[in-house]
């Protein structure tokens, strides 16, 4: 998988990253899967922060972190291995393999659905459908990723994307990939129109949905490696 850097710059960074495989290294953790056997792991070893509600959203919302809680995460993850003296793989604690960030966009994707479909994008339309099955999302996020500024998505997921376009759209190169820095706040982390238009990520059952989907092609590609 691509390297993922994580910054610490001036102002306040967006919350944007995510867990490649939460629910694989909980597992291999030995601690379940659920929200409350987060919250469990975390009040063991002394940690009182996130707070349960947050670890909910994180687990069930598709709510993403800043890069000072994810890091909390591991390190509080690799604990509770060496006390419990569980084998595990170091690289699963390491942000550049565990975590990932909603940090690029596909540059002019909307524009060439346009062009080819002759309508406004929406996850209906043929050439968006033959996206999502080339890149292995679902249409809902290639909809999503191609229109409005909540569009940003993990690195490999736009360089899948990008080359999807080159061949369903018949381009003779892929697209442009941008990456935002994490103080960016003008493109947001992918979401619905309901979270353009304000309303909060963690509220929209359609925006969680279209990130666990690209969380699930990520956790399949690490799986792949």
């Amino acid at each position: 998988m691509n390297v993922v850097r994580l910054r610490r710059k001036g102002g306040q960074p967006a919350a944007r990253y995510a867990f490649v495989d939460r629910e694989g290294l909980m597992r291999s953790l030995h601690v379940g899967e659920q929200a409350c056997d987060m919250t469990n792991l975390l009040r063991d070893l002394g940690f009182r922060h996130p707070n349960a509600t947050t670890i909910e959203r994180i687990c069930y919302r598709g709510h993403l972190m800043k890069s000072g809680m994810a890091f909390s995460f591991l390190r509080a993850f690799k604990r509770h291995a060496d006390e419990n003296d569980i084998a595990v793989d170091p690289s699963a604690f390491a942000p550049q393999q565990a975590l990932t960030d909603f940090s690029c966009r596909v540059v002019g994707l909307g524009d060439a659905i346009n062009r080819v479909s002759g309508q406004l994008v929406n996850s209906e339309v043929n050439p968006v459908v033959d996206l999502a099955v080339a890149a292995n999302l679902t249409a809902d996020a290639i909809a999503e990723m191609a229109r409005g500024r909540c569009v940003l998505v993990p690195r490999i997921v736009a360089d899948g994307v990008s080359r999807a376009a080159a061949t369903v759209l018949k381009f003779g190169d892929p697209l442009p990939v941008e990456r935002l820095p994490a103080n960016d706040t003008y493109y947001k982390p992918v979401g619905t129109n309901r979270v353009e238009n304000g309303a909060d990520a963690f509220r929209c059952t359609d925006t969680a949905a279209i990130r666990r989907s690209i969380l699930n092609r990520l956790a399949d590609i690490s799986l792949a490696a």
